[in-house]
């Protein structure tokens, strides 16, 4: 069972049984979160839209990110022309990427309002129920870092970072300590209350949003998505390069995060030269985004029930912290 599923099943005991002292509490502060795991030189697996687990529905949503199988070393092949179908992706000059599932999931900032309104709300009733010091409120929590899952996309990310993708942990504005006696049936008894102020939220049956039958593919796993990964790596041979590895669930060289800095450059250049030469990363990301329209046109009705209770969470997340005069980025 995940930590997410641990946590879930505590929230529902505590909605029919009295208060325990049974609180862990780094499953109280850090639950559903989920951490950047470093792979590598410092890559790091993360889902493609920043989310926070039981916060935010995501424990019960299919993570568009998933570990590949063990062997993804990809030879070249003769690739076919592709030309996916359906919705394209949005790729802007710096080379972020929106996909479909933006209009549904919150973004970064919309999840860091979202726990900073929650985290708020439970300082505050820590505080009335006599234990301000057991649950501190510092201040906003800042947003999940993205993660560059197709990889490379300028030079001067390359000269500067290679193929690390160097990004700092979130730091969390709430600091925890339930040493105190009574300090954790407090908690236990406040996690309730905040929780029915709307600020994050839990999709399941209970509010008809049950798991969708299947998770979207993607594209790497697709038979378009392959051919391009293939016109990539033989690209990059032919420049002396290793071909792509797609094991972490980034599109880099093989083997490149085990070589020096300034090898790591070198092979970085021709990597954003083959991509250029391709448009890699517009047709790769428009393979990503069919399968995900796919998805949500499959179950539409899910979707659209999700965004329903996304947009009410983040309305009552802002206009609670807009009364404490706290503002944060939409």
């Amino acid at each position: 069972m995940s930590t997410d599923d641990q946590f879930v099943a505590h929230l529902r005991a505590l909605e029919s049984a009295p208060p325990g002292s049974t609180i862990d509490p780094h499953r109280v502060l850090l639950a559903g979160r989920r951490r950047r795991v470093g792979r590598g030189a410092g890559v790091a697996a993360l889902t493609l839209v920043a989310v926070t687990g039981l916060y935010t529905g995501v424990s019960a949503l299919p993570d568009p990110v998933r570990p590949a199988p063990p062997s993804t070393s990809l030879a070249p092949v003769p690739s076919p022309s592709v030309t996916p179908m359906g919705p394209r992706a949005v790729v802007d000059p710096t080379g972020d990427v929106t996909l479909p599932f933006a209009e549904y999931y919150a973004s970064p900032d919309q999840n860091a309002a979202m726990m900073t309104a929650h985290y708020l709300a439970i300082s505050r009733c820590m505080t009335d129920a006599g234990f301000p010091d057991a649950y501190r409120f510092i201040g906003p929590e800042t947003p999940e870092p993205g993660f560059p899952r197709y990889g490379v996309t300028s030079a001067a990310q390359v000269e500067r970072d290679g193929y690390t993708f160097p990004s700092p942990e979130p730091i969390s504005g709430t600091d925890l300590n339930l040493d105190v006696p009574g300090a954790r049936d407090a908690l236990a008894a406040c996690l309730p209350r905040v929780l029915a102020l709307g600020f994050v939220f839990e999709p399941g049956d209970e509010n008809g949003l049950g798991q969708p039958p299947y998770a979207p593919t993607q594209a790497k796993d697709t038979p378009e998505g392959q051919a391009l990964l293939a016109e990539l790596s033989a690209c990059l041979l032919d420049r002396g390069a290793p071909g792509v590895d797609t094991a972490d669930g980034v599109i880099i060289p093989t083997g490149v995060l085990d070589l020096p800095h300034e090898e790591q450059v070198r092979i970085g250049l021709l990597d954003l030269e083959c991509r250029q030469s391709m448009d890699f990363l517009q047709r790769f990301a428009d393979v990503d985004a069919a399968q995900q329209q796919q998805y949500i046109d499959d179950n539409r009705a899910y979707f659209d029930a999700y965004k329903a209770m996304r947009d009410a969470s983040l309305a009552a997340s802002y206009a609670y912290l807009d009364a404490a005069g706290i503002v944060m980025d939409r």
